[in-house]
């Protein structure tokens, strides 16, 4: 493709909003990776990238293309964005207080009746913020039309004529008093600035391009068909008839026969583990470099085993899509137990996070150890108990002889472990009543330097962001707790330092240039990928609304498998794994996709899908090798046990009843604590 001249556009190459299909979606070669074709596409027009918007379907693949135009050469970036951002309008209210708006509106409900027909059993619960969940379904409920550009008043107009219409009026109602809550407190939903007005387009946008995006948002749609911008479109494909005018795939892709890959293979494993362990294998077989190796996973499962796996073999691997929830979440539910209940239990609970050392000036495992003791000797599980045990204890202290002098000693063990744990309770407690003292928000701004001093999970924001409502909503400390706890969201794990490989998920990979792919997790739920699991949104309402439905998803992930195989048809390797089982153990089925075909060859993939293979586990405890117990994984090895030579008649009746359990707690001697006993049990008076 020669290059235009600097300045210069190439006919055809930039049109209005309005233009025809078959002037504003381009086909570009899916011979090739859509990551290299559309690079080369880019540097073609480098002279315009400037004054260009690209709009990729998810993160990662906008980070891929701003590299690749990195390694070309220094030239400035177009802007690149995911089709959401075609979605902002505006400073709306943000999720957090359009649920706190929700959950005002629904908690102030009177009479249930009148919303009989969305509930007909009220969803009345005990105690302030009850409704804290209902109100984050409701929002997503919201979020999920904003991508086809409804209201919930909107979608109920759709379903007139359904058995679900009463149910979405009743929803419509609550929507609209709950506009007048944000309105109140001087806020707009995303929802509402949507049906408003259109997207403001920056002057520093001269044209727009949609690249491989298979599922472009209906909303999205809307707006760019309204765009004062030259718009185009390009996909990756052979027969523009195969798609729409957006680049979408239409439904025949999921009546498709799909060939399985010429070099390569197509592999069956028993669970996530051996899916990990063959897909090591299967990455050595290949023989190319990291660079030139495209992983993914459809199945989180199985992501997990595969950063195991490759770490052991010493390759470092990032999955960036893993989330670790943030340490003060936990914090957070142990310090709310505490502030309903002073009791030891809570104390101990929170003398487990090192936060709370802070708090309690130091010596936050002694202190721990000593509650400890106290709560399994004495049965403490308040102050109070813990002060007339003391008191026992001092007395039996004193009524000790002279010769009695190891009594003594441990008595007096004990009493210092009474005055550490004393002590503790009285800090935790003067740390409460600060936090009470002058308000929620202001008691978490003190707090924080102590249990989040980095501020990782960004609640300084999430304070700011809702202070002025404290003084609009009369709830107490607990709520606040709980509400806060409810907006935390996870965090993204780093990569560990000197990774060769990421591992994306099944949306990425189609922006991944790697001559050799791997995909693992290629299982019917996974791949095509199942709809919401909102039970406001089931199949048929997400058809009615022109939500992403089962159609709809099998037909974009059928053309995504197809694109990708095509990809690598003359150059490259294609190795593509599934699981019989889930990692809680579930029966899974192989994804249609790979039955896509018929005669004797759908005759012949299903014999390989559905073989029998002796499970992975069952060979591992079978095995009297201790490397056997070694493919557990998790640091498993083999528990050293004592075989009796004699049985108790009990013991002999917990064999009959379960022999696992029999195995675990006589032979391998493991027994479980109970802290919470409120009196001896018949071992302690043994």
């Amino acid at each position: 493709m020669g290059e235009p001249e600097q300045g210069k556009l190439e006919q055809g190459d930039l049109l209005d909003g309005a233009g025809s299909f078959c002037d504003r979606c381009e086909l570009v070669s899916w011979a090739r990776p859509f990551h290299d074709v559309f690079g080369e596409w880019l540097w073609e027009r480098k002279a315009r990238l400037p004054g260009m918007l690209v709009i990729v379907p998810t993160a990662q693949s906008g980070r891929r293309i701003r590299q690749n135009l990195a390694d070309r050469g220094g030239v400035l970036a177009p802007r690149v964005r995911m089709p959401g951002y075609l979605l902002e309008s505006g400073d709306s209210a943000s999720d957090s207080i359009e649920i706190l708006a929700w959950v005002e509106l629904l908690e102030g409900v009177s009479d249930w009746g009148v919303f009989s027909e969305a509930f007909p059993n009220p969803p009345v619960g005990e105690g302030s913020g009850w409704a804290l969940g209902l109100a984050k379904s409701l929002v997503e409920v919201r979020v999920s039309l904003l991508s086809v550009g409804l209201t919930i008043q909107q979608a109920a107009s759709r379903m007139r004529g359904t058995v679900d219409h009463g149910r979405w009026e009743d929803l419509a109602v609550l929507e609209k008093e709950v506009e007048k809550v944000l309105q109140g407190w001087e806020r707009r939903s995303r929802s509402r600035l949507a049906a408003e007005g259109a997207f403001r387009w920056d002057e520093g946008i001269e044209e727009v391009v949609i690249a491989g995006v298979p599922d472009l948002p209906p909303a999205v749609v809307r707006v760019l068909e309204n765009c004062p911008r030259p718009v185009r479109v390009l996909v990756a494909g052979d027969d523009r008839a195969d798609f729409d005018e957006w680049g979408r795939p239409l439904a025949q892709w999921a009546q498709r026969e799909i060939a399985w890959p010429q070099e390569g293979s197509v592999t069956l494993a028993s669970d996530a583990r051996d899916q990990a362990e063959k897909a090591v294998a299967k990455v050595a077989e290949g023989g190319r470099p990291s660079t030139e190796v495209a992983m993914g996973s459809a199945d989180e499962g199985v992501t997990r085993e595969l950063v195991r796996a490759f770490g052991e073999q010493g390759w470092p691997v990032y999955d960036p899509g893993s989330r670790r929830v943030p340490a003060l979440v936990g914090w957070l539910s142990a310090w709310r137990a505490y502030l309903l209940r002073q009791g030891v239990s809570q104390i101990m609970d929170l003398l487990g996070f090192p936060g709370t050392g802070a708090l309690v000036r130091g010596k936050r495992a002694q202190r721990a150890v000593s509650l400890s003791r106290l709560r399994d000797q004495y049965l403490v599980r308040s102050r109070e108990d813990l002060e007339r045990a003391r008191v026992e204890v001092e007395k039996q202290r004193e009524s000790l002889g002279e010769e009695e002098e190891r009594v003594r000693s441990a008595l007096t063990r004990t009493l210092s472990d009474m005055e550490l744990s004393l002590e503790t309770m009285e800090s935790l407690e003067q740390s409460l009543q600060r936090f009470m003292r002058d308000g929620f928000h202001k008691g978490m701004v003190e707090l924080l330097p102590y249990v989040d001093p980095e501020d990782e999970a960004a609640v300084g924001d999430w304070l700011e962001e809702t202070a002025d409502l404290a003084l609009e909503v009369n709830r107490g400390h607990a709520f606040w707790l709980e509400f806060l706890l409810s907006c935390l969201g996870s965090q993204v794990v780093s990569a560990p330092q000197g990774r060769v490989l990421d591992i994306h998920g099944w949306l990425e990979l189609f922006y991944e240039p790697g001559e050799h792919l791997v995909v693992c997790g290629l299982n019917e739920g996974k791949v095509p990928a199942h709809g919401s699991g909102n039970a406001w949104l089931p199949e048929a309402t997400r058809r009615r609304l022109d939500l992403p439905n089962k159609d709809s998803l099998a037909a974009r992930d059928a053309y995504l498998l197809s694109a990708m195989l095509k990809a690598r048809e003359t150059k490259g390797r294609v190795d593509l794994l599934l699981g019989k089982t889930s990692e809680p153990g579930d029966v899974l089925l192989p994804s249609r996709l790979l039955l896509a075909a018929g005669g004797t060859e759908l005759a012949r993939r299903v014999q390989k899908l559905f073989q029998k293979d002796l499970e992975v586990a069952e060979v591992a405890f079978g095995d009297e090798n201790p490397e056997g117990w070694k493919q557990l994984g998790g640091g498993w090895e083999k528990p050293p046990v004592h075989v009796p030579q004699s049985m108790r008649v009990t013991a002999f009746r917990d064999y009959l009843e379960c022999p696992v359990r029999f195995y675990l707690s006589e032979i391998a001697r493991m027994r479980r604590p109970d802290p919470e006993r409120v009196e001896w049990s018949a071992t302690d008076y043994g």
